[in-house]
């Protein structure tokens, strides 16, 4: 099968305090949030930060794919962290949804 990026993850209420915490994780790639379930996944870390889960990955250093949900699977929604330099060198992280329709 394909390789994976290690994640963590946690119950969370909003969708918004998931991607904050994409946003503040310097080695956050991308994160998915769906079922009150926030998902953080990044290829650098060994471990979660306090109060989170972790699933080690199996050597993914980039996401290209979201694997299709069963019918059977909650609704999840999956955003790829990228970021693009301004004009004035400052760098501003955007985030681009990845779905696999």
């Amino acid at each position: 099968g394909m390789s994976r990026m290690s994640v963590y993850f946690r119950d969370t209420d909003r969708k918004e305090d998931c991607e904050l915490q994409c946003r503040l994780d310097p080695q956050c790639a991308a994160y998915s949030f769906g079922y009150r379930v926030c998902s953080i996944y990044g290829q650098v870390r060994k471990k979660p930060p306090a109060g989170w889960g972790f699933l080690l990955g199996t050597g993914a250093t980039e996401i290209t794919t979201v694997r299709p949900l069963t019918a059977q699977q909650p609704r999840e929604e999956c955003w790829r962290k990228g970021s693009f330099q301004t004009v004035v060198e400052d760098s501003t992280t955007f985030f681009e949804w990845i779905t696999s329709e």
